[in-house]
């Protein structure tokens, strides 16, 4: 497992199958682009995890974009609860969404789904105490 930069976000990544995710990413700001992939020694790793606590308490987040041909598919626990974030867009594949990922988002306004989305399960309390 490696760590890489990019844009303030931190990512983990794997070798044995050439992923990444994001992890706690406490200086990333503004809005947030997710790439498809971070690119570490000539090696692409698909981004296909947002992980736990990614960018939990970020107070200077407002929205997470994610590019067109994201591969993304979980976003795990607590990745965004108590953040800033107001605006989000679910990519297509992501099937799940972790318990209490958008707890106590004050700001969060807008959540929309991709279309075909293949959103499977939402985890409990994952929007609770947001607006």
């Amino acid at each position: 497992m490696q760590t890489h930069l990019k844009n303030y976000v931190y990512f983990e990544l794997d070798d044995t199958d050439f992923t990444a995710k994001t992890i706690q990413s406490p200086r990333a700001n503004g809005s947030i682009l997710i790439p498809r992939s971070v690119k570490h020694r000539n090696q692409q790793y698909i981004v296909k995890t947002l992980g736990e606590n990614s960018f939990r308490d970020n107070k200077n987040i407002t929205s997470i974009e994610f590019a067109g041909d994201s591969e993304l598919l979980t976003i795990e626990k607590e990745a965004f609860s108590e953040s800033s974030i107001r605006t989000i867009t679910i990519p297509r594949y992501v099937t799940e969404i972790g318990e209490y990922s958008f707890l106590s988002c004050s700001q969060l306004k807008t959540i929309s789904f991709s279309e075909n989305s293949s959103l499977f399960s939402i985890g409990k309390r994952a929007f609770s105490e947001s607006s």
